[in-house]
């Protein structure tokens, strides 16, 4: 059976990677409430934290995609790894609230383009038929991230402290990338993609501004309940450990 015949390992790979990107950005609400008293810091500054890396996303993800989209994929998921598992480990290092605040920004840089960029490793690596599935399945790590990242690193951080958390992130993160150095194959750049014009073409359908628009809403919904979880369930009178 060939490569492209079936859902390959390098699938598999992408998706370890999505989950340690994924728990990077949401497991701070769940270790919030001890990340504010060990920097001697509001929750609510604790949650600017949760901020940076958001708009590091939003803001930094379409350009860096953009400008990554002429370089050779695998060593751009590779340098995007690196600089995800630099800034979590400064995170890991720190207890200065400006430093890590910049720890945060730094890896949340390397989340939408590694996405962007790691769908289309994806597509590639597949069948046309399994295209969809390999997307899918390497976004599972996202929603993988939310039901087993984030418990996980608040049990740690409640276990072990904050700090551990970030550094067993980063310990992930460095399997991942040793795996697509050595697992995934090179693939070169995609030219389609430099077109600004023509990709923000796609804002002119309204089905497409709809869409957006209620996942936005939805999000932000969410996140904002999301992110203080933490005191929440502590001023409801749940402990920590619970």
């Amino acid at each position: 059976m060939s490569l492209k015949s079936k859902m390959p390992l390098q699938i598999w790979i992408l998706t370890v990677s999505a989950f340690a990107i994924g728990t990077a950005e949401f497991v701070i609400a769940g270790v919030l409430t001890q990340v504010a008293g060990s920097l001697g810091i509001t929750e609510g500054q604790a949650g600017n934290l949760i901020t940076a890396y958001a708009l590091a996303i939003v803001v930094g993800g379409p350009i860096l995609t953009l400008w990554l989209a002429r370089f050779e994929k695998r060593k751009v998921l590779l340098g995007l790894m690196a600089l995800f598992i630099a800034g979590n480990l400064i995170g890991a290092l720190t207890a200065n609230y400006t430093l890590l605040l910049v720890s945060r920004v730094i890896a949340g840089l390397t989340q939408g383009p590694f996405y962007g960029i790691g769908a289309v490793v994806a597509t590639k690596l597949v069948s046309d038929k399994l295209a969809g599935q390999a997307v899918g399945q390497m976004f599972a790590g996202l929603t993988l991230a939310n039901v087993l990242g984030v418990p996980a690193g608040t049990w740690i951080g409640n276990a072990l402290g904050w700090n551990m958390t970030f550094l067993v992130i980063s310990a992930l993160g460095l399997v991942a990338t040793v795996a697509i150095a050595i697992f995934v194959p090179a693939q070169g750049p995609d030219n389609s993609a430099l077109s600004i014009r023509g990709q923000l073409g796609a804002f002119r359908d309204r089905n497409l501004i709809a869409s957006l628009a209620i996942t936005a809403l939805g999000w932000v919904g969410f996140m904002t309940f999301y992110g203080y979880i933490a005191p929440v369930a502590r001023l409801a009178g749940f402990s920590a450990r619970t």
